[in-house]
């Protein structure tokens, strides 16, 4: 059961994270050659990814506070980017630049 359960977590991770894989290679190919470029990459990955941990765990922290137990799980299902999304002048969305940049290379495809 638990070596199930370690097994999908560890599939899981590797799914959710085939992105990241391509765009550390990325950083590493365009680094080649450079002296430190190793030390910087790891040393970049390692505190984003702690910071993003350390965010979800104050967010999950400060939800148990105020939020009852019964609501937590379904925390996960809000849809942030609405939730979170500025709004223009007339009420339409702000697009962001990685927004456009994402769909430039959607419609270059």
């Amino acid at each position: 059961m638990i070596l199930t359960t370690v097994l999908q977590a560890i599939g899981l991770f590797m799914a959710t994270n085939i992105d990241d894989i391509i765009i550390l290679s990325l950083f590493f190919a365009r680094g080649a050659g450079q002296r430190g470029t190793t030390t910087r990459i790891a040393l970049g990955q390692y505190l984003g990814f702690t910071a993003i941990l350390g965010a979800a765990l104050l967010v999950a922290w400060g939800a148990g506070l105020i939020l009852p137990s019964s609501a937590i799980p379904y925390f996960g299902l809000i849809p942030w980017r609405s939730v979170s999304g500025r709004r223009g002048r007339h009420g339409e969305a702000t697009v962001t630049t990685t927004t456009r940049r994402s769909r430039a290379r959607r419609s270059a495809s």
